[in-house]
């Protein structure tokens, strides 16, 4: 019974880091990644004993917040192909 108790709270969890990886992204984005990988790390948790709607909710949401913080770090800092990020020969 403590086990299906603490594997549920995990889901929740899950969800709840997921959402608040989300909001912090476009707020603070160097914030918002933990909480999308600790989301995904909890909703694998989950999962495994389990599989609930929260838990694939947060999943779900970790991973998207992954995506982002790649793609919104590429927009802000650039890629292999930024000017920055080049050597130009004179």
């Amino acid at each position: 019974m403590e086990k299906d108790k603490l594997t549920h709270a995990c889901g929740i969890a899950g969800l709840i880091a997921g959402i608040i990886g989300l909001l912090l992204l476009f707020l603070a984005s160097y914030i918002g990644i933990p909480f999308s990988i600790t989301a995904v790390v909890l909703s694998v948790i989950q999962k495994k004993y389990e599989s609930t709607g929260a838990a694939t909710a947060g999943l779900v949401l970790g991973i998207i917040g992954i995506i982002l913080y790649v793609i919104v770090g590429f927009a802000f800092f650039g890629g292999p192909y930024s000017e920055s990020g080049t050597t130009s020969v004179n």
